[in-house]
């Protein structure tokens, strides 16, 4: 029969692997939530500076379309909050 302190030691043990396994899964969903959002990130640069371009080598600035963009999309994005 195991002893108290053999049970003690035993738990720690399963605990530290346990606790590892957790902290490698946290940190592997961050890595990817990152890269995900680094990749929505640029794509929404890309259709932005497209849209503003329409063709053209450099954008025609003065309208206030990234500003109203980002009042309506602030509005949308955080409304689950």
């Amino acid at each position: 029969m195991a002893t108290n302190g053999e049970i003690t030691e035993g738990i720690s043990t399963l605990y530290d692997t346990i606790n590892q396994i957790i902290e490698e899964a946290r940190a592997a969903v961050y890595r990817t939530a990152n890269i995900t959002m680094v990749r929505a990130y640029w794509h929404i640069g890309r259709v932005i500076v497209e849209d503003e371009q329409k063709g053209k080598e450099r954008a025609e600035y003065g309208k206030q379309v990234l500003k109203q963009l980002s009042q309506k999309l602030t509005k949308k994005t955080w409304s689950w909050l």
